[in-house]
């Protein structure tokens, strides 16, 4: 018996100092926090608005409704810090931001504390959706549609991973995420038809003026040292899309 409890204690003891925590986060029980959210002092509107989606979700989930309060408090023992957040540096504990980019985050759990934090402007953003999705289960159908677990206990597996999106740009030509730049950001998408704002994290590339511009990108000396770079129409030469439609020798060119 001496050397089962011996060997018990030898294993927390290797598994703490490799840094896994034993223990889960608990962000709820029976419709009560020990839990606040936390964000920078100077945390720009994206990072606000994680604030509030994540207390949203979490009393829809817990019925627990947590305070949010900035990183200029003295540290509390049970806390979701979000952003580049001073609290995270008393803690020791470094994230490499400039790796993240704009749209990357970190999800780890240490201690007592959840952190969830981001490259700006939309990393932290993204970085809740992702734990309300992936870890937690809400679904988001439509903008009117959504699924969001009842839970007694919301309760955390040890976390300790990193999110850098593939693409720099993401878009999908979908009615509902062209006209709700909420439902668009849940989605962590960024493109350039969403109407998202600064609480978004804006988006990731506006282009000007996206297509039918090459009559708006050719210097117009050149349009008038080259005129068979633009389409015929009507027997004349026109300072026009190449891609609006015109005769050529092998016919009908364009749309």
């Amino acid at each position: 018996m001496k050397f089962w409890r011996a060997l018990a204690a030898v294993v927390v003891l290797t598994m703490m100092a490799g840094g896994i925590a034993m223990a889960q986060v608990v962000l709820a029980k029976d419709g009560k926090s020990l839990y606040r959210i936390v964000v920078p002092q100077k945390a720009i509107p994206s990072e606000r608005y994680a604030a509030e989606e994540l207390q949203r979700y979490l009393e829809r989930i817990s019925g627990a409704k947590l305070p949010i309060v900035t990183d200029s408090e003295p540290m509390g023992s049970h806390e979701i810090l979000l952003g580049d957040n001073a609290h995270l540096r008393k803690l020791g504990i470094q994230v490499d931001f400039a790796k993240l980019g704009t749209d990357g985050f970190v999800l780890r759990t240490f201690q007592n504390h959840l952190i969830i934090a981001g490259g700006r402007p939309r990393g932290t953003l993204y970085g809740v959706y992702a734990l309300l999705e992936e870890k937690l289960g809400v679904r988001w159908f439509t903008p009117e549609v959504e699924f969001v677990p009842k839970m007694e206990r919301v309760e955390l597996p040890v976390l300790n991973e990193t999110q850098v999106p593939a693409l720099e740009y993401r878009e999908v030509f979908w009615t509902e995420m062209m006209r709700d730049p909420d439902f668009a950001a849940r989605h962590r998408l960024n493109g350039h038809h969403y109407r998202l704002t600064e609480k978004h994290g804006g988006r990731a590339v506006v282009f000007y003026p996206f297509v039918h511009s090459f009559d708006l990108l050719i210097p117009r000396e050149i349009c008038e040292q080259r005129p068979e770079f633009w389409p015929m129409i009507g027997g004349k030469r026109q300072w026009l899309c190449p891609t609006m439609p015109f005769k050529s020798r092998f016919g009908q060119i364009g749309n």
